[in-house]
């Protein structure tokens, strides 16, 4: 009696393998994000044997997709003419340029490596500003305090 396992369906890119193909209870390691769909034939003493049977392994988090966030660099906070400012930074992958100022957010969700944002404020008023920047995996990376005193 034996059992034969195969990845029939694994996302582009994996190179997944069952560590034991002929074990009862084999392991992989998914190695990307995506659907893996494993079959099973079992064989009785008289070699005779089963119809597949299959079982499908979403990765949805972990394998081996992206898990770190990106990296800011470069913040930089420019006072500019009259009560209008612009914050600018650099990440080491495309990002989203999100800016929150005095706990509001703004968004842009254009994944770029060079990141600028322009802003108009009130006069006499104090901008507390932090830099978020979230990849395509959906790790985030913040930076800040910037302070703007307009």
């Amino acid at each position: 009696m034996g059992s034969t396992w195969v990845l029939v369906e694994k996302p582009l890119g994996s190179s997944a393998l069952f560590d034991d193909d002929t074990s009862i209870s084999p392991s992989f390691t998914a190695d990307e994000l995506g659907t893996y769909r494993a079959e099973l034939i079992v064989t009785d003493v008289l070699n005779a044997s089963s119809l597949p049977d299959n079982v499908t392994i979403t990765v949805t988090n972990g394998g081996g997709g992206d898990t770190i966030a990106p990296v800011i660099t470069n913040g930089l906070l420019q006072d500019g003419k009259g009560n209008k400012f612009s914050l600018s930074w650099t990440t080491n992958e495309p990002a989203t340029s999100d800016v929150i100022i005095n706990g509001t957010v703004y968004s842009s969700s254009t994944l770029v490596t060079s990141h600028v944002r322009n802003f108009t404020g009130s006069r006499g008023a104090t901008y507390d500003c932090m830099l978020s920047s979230t990849d395509a995996s959906g790790n985030n990376a913040t930076d800040g305090p910037y302070v703007q005193n307009n």
